[in-house]
């Protein structure tokens, strides 16, 4: 059944008359009409709201998995200048490896051919004592004669420098020529190499200059002296007794 509503509306007049009510008639079907026409817009509002939030929510997902990415590109890129770095470490190390394999094989190679050397220079008479090498001769020659034989092994006759190495030579239980000699200048005797003479082992009352003794030998007694590294003696240069060569390059006289 239609009901009848009375509605009233202010509606305006000109200015100095009273307004008057007008009245405005709706049935019920239009009222429920309006009704359902309110009940339907009011989904629709909340539907925007929750599209609205579901974009706000997928922009903040978008912008977590940007921000995740870039934080894996750039400790992707940290590992991988990392890892250049180890690469290059491990190519350091291994060329310090190889140098030093190689140096280690030439000191071998070296080693082995200084033995070989060794072996060598025994079996060309020389003897090793302290740092130098010593080749004792077998026949007898001049002063002079006997340093040219040195020289063509590339050494020269002996200088001593030492108790230790004067000593060495006495052992060897022969007259043999140093290479000492005053032939220059009288009574300045000088060594093979030019040096001054600043240490001596002459042999009680020598030198006493003798026939013109200008060249000197360690001396073999027959008798005991009383200081037994005393054995220089001046000799005629003329004289032919054995000699005693040195040299420090174990090289030059396996050659001879």
């Amino acid at each position: 059944m239609d009901q009848e509503l009375d509605i009233y509306v202010n509606v305006e007049e000109p200015s100095g008359n009273r307004p008057k009510r007008k009245r405005m008639v709706y049935t019920s079907e239009q009222i429920y009409a309006n009704e359902t026409e309110i009940r339907t817009l009011e989904p629709n509002r909340t539907g925007r709201a929750c599209s609205v939030f579901l974009g706000l929510l997928c922009l903040l997902l978008l912008a977590g998995l940007i921000t995740l990415f870039l934080f894996y590109t750039q400790e992707n890129s940290e590992w991988d200048k990392k890892m250049v770095q180890l690469q290059t470490s491990y190519n350091n190390l291994t060329e310090e490896h190889d140098q030093l394999q190689k140096r280690f094989e030439d000191v071998k190679k070296e080693s082995k051919d200084f033995e070989r050397k060794l072996k060598d220079t025994s079996s060309f008479g020389w003897r090793k004592f302290g740092t130098s090498y010593y080749y004792v001769s077998t026949e007898q020659k001049t002063w002079e004669k006997s340093r040219e034989e040195c020289q063509k092994k590339g050494a020269d006759l002996v200088i001593i420098d030492s108790d230790e190495e004067q000593e060495f030579l006495i052992n060897l239980n022969k007259r043999v020529w140093i290479g000492l000699t005053d032939k220059d200048e009288e009574d300045d005797w000088k060594w093979v190499n030019g040096a001054n003479l600043t240490k001596s082992y002459w042999i009680s009352s020598q030198p006493d200059n003798q026939e013109d003794e200008d060249c000197v030998e360690i001396h073999y007694p027959l008798k005991t002296i009383h200081n037994a590294l005393s054995r220089w003696n001046d000799l005629p240069c003329s004289y032919i007794i054995y000699w005693v060569c040195e040299t420090v390059d174990v090289c030059q006289h396996c050659k001879h």
